[in-house]
């Protein structure tokens, strides 16, 4: 049978299926919903003999076929639909006793059973204070709570569409990204609830959109309350202590403290963020060229490559990181889902295909090194911003800090945000500025 990848449809035409239709991949069907939409289903034979179908909650084939699999390959039967609860019941029961008996702290749990309640109630504070949200309205009691239609949907039936709209619902309106992730751990949790009672296969393959939110946020704050959120950015003495406190005290089983201060270190030393750190590899390592590779970088050219030369302090770091002979591997964990492991295959044994990075984050290590040395908390985008701030007081252009650092701006966003970071540099610039031989000229 010919594969093919289902296409939305109006209803009447003749593409449309209102019925169950194979997909030519492995037990994945679909049809169209009233609207057209595409949804994707997949049957298995319970324990009584009889064929059930099950409709999945991804809205991708890839992901539709990896949740398919799952269903197919359980031995637990799923609960009938007169057992099967809504989401508001669900979340008021089950996962409400779940988070009063959890094993957490009392004020972890507290918090938990506050971001419960302002997904059932939303804002509950009755005084705003004339707070408006995003769109510059007033906001009243309620705002923010979860869609209704989604909470009177059955557990099994939440989708990522569905996900989609308690953001957009919640979020900034008037809620806050770290208001709203506390929120999103209680649909984890009701999501790993349902799973272990047999209410569902799968779980749905959606995650916060941290990187949008964060910017809708700066320039929510930047619009309200007319000012930008401040960097702390550490100096050139602290970032070599740092470095130097998590490779003496960090973890000492099998050089994890070794890995854990030159993971830091590349970032502080590139400008690399976070995930490019971690998808890159050693073959996108030029040596001979003394520069990285790294593909689909900018958002205007994801299929294509960006170049970005390496500094003497990146190259020293990047050797030290193939000395170790430390790389990373996946594997599949006793929840189904993909898991990373640091494992040692030594420097002679590393090919172009092995990961740069141990391990996918070494936050904790900065986070505790940063509480032992009193300086600021830092993140790892924060490394990125004292990489910037050090070109800045260096005297690199705008114009190539911004392609460092993977911006297609020309630098306007590199100038807005670290031309004030760092006090005196102004300073320092215009004392050594001078118009050597000319004044010599016009003063004769």
């Amino acid at each position: 049978m010919r594969k093919r990848t289902p296409k939305n449809a109006k209803s009447g035409s003749k593409a449309f299926k209102k019925f169950w239709t194979a997909t030519g991949h492995e037990g994945v069907f679909y049809r169209h919903n009233d609207k057209g939409a595409v949804v994707y289903g997949t049957s298995r034979v319970n324990k009584t003999g009889q064929r059930a179908w099950h409709t999945l909650s991804s809205a991708h084939l890839e992901a539709a076929k990896k949740e398919a699999r799952q269903i197919r390959t359980s031995k637990v039967d799923k609960a009938p639909r007169s057992a099967m609860p809504t989401v508001r019941d669900y979340l008021d029961d089950r996962v409400r006793i779940a988070v009063q008996n959890g094993h957490q702290d009392q004020s972890a749990r507290k918090t938990s059973g506050y971001n419960l309640d302002q997904i059932l109630e939303g804002y509950r504070h009755r005084n705003a204070k004339n707070r408006k949200n995003e769109q510059g309205k007033l906001i009243k009691r309620g705002d923010g709570a979860c869609p209704a239609h989604i909470l009177n949907k059955h557990v099994d039936r939440v989708t990522e569409e569905d996900l989609d709209a308690w953001f957009a619902n919640c979020f900034l309106n008037p809620f806050s990204l770290s208001a709203t992730k506390g929120m999103w751990t209680v649909w984890k949790l009701l999501f790993a609830l349902a799973r272990k009672d047999s209410l569902i296969f799968a779980v749905p393959e959606w995650k916060v959109p941290t990187r949008e939110a964060t910017g809708r946020e700066e320039r929510y704050k930047l619009r309200t309350d007319g000012k930008q959120r401040a960097l702390d950015v550490i100096t050139t003495d602290e970032f070599f202590d740092l470095v130097e406190d998590i490779r003496k005290n960090g973890h000492k089983q099998e050089g994890i403290s070794e890995d854990s201060a030159n993971w830091c270190a590349l970032l502080g030393t590139t400008g690399l963020r976070k995930g490019e750190l971690r998808e890159l590899r050693w073959g996108n390592v030029r040596w001979e060229d003394r520069r990285l590779v790294l593909e689909g970088r900018t958002k205007s050219n994801r299929r294509g490559a960006q170049y970005l030369p390496l500094n003497p302090d990146a190259i020293r770091v990047l050797r030290r990181m193939w000395a170790s002979g430390h790389t990373r591997e996946s594997y599949i964990g006793p929840s189904g889902k993909e898991r990373v492991k640091r494992v040692h295959k030594g420097s002679r044994n590393l090919n172009d295909d092995d990961y740069v990075a141990p391990f996918l984050t070494a936050q904790d290590a900065l986070r505790r090194s940063c509480e032992r040395l009193r300086i600021p908390t830092q993140t790892p985008h924060g490394l990125r911003h004292f990489f910037a701030c050090e070109c800045v007081d260096q005297g690199i252009p705008w114009t190539v800090l911004a392609e460092w650092l993977g911006h297609t701006d020309g630098g306007r966003v590199a100038s807005e945000t670290y031309a004030h970071v760092r006090r005196g540099v102004s300073e320092n610039f215009a004392d050594g500025w001078s118009l050597g031989k000319k004044a010599q000229r016009a003063a004769c």
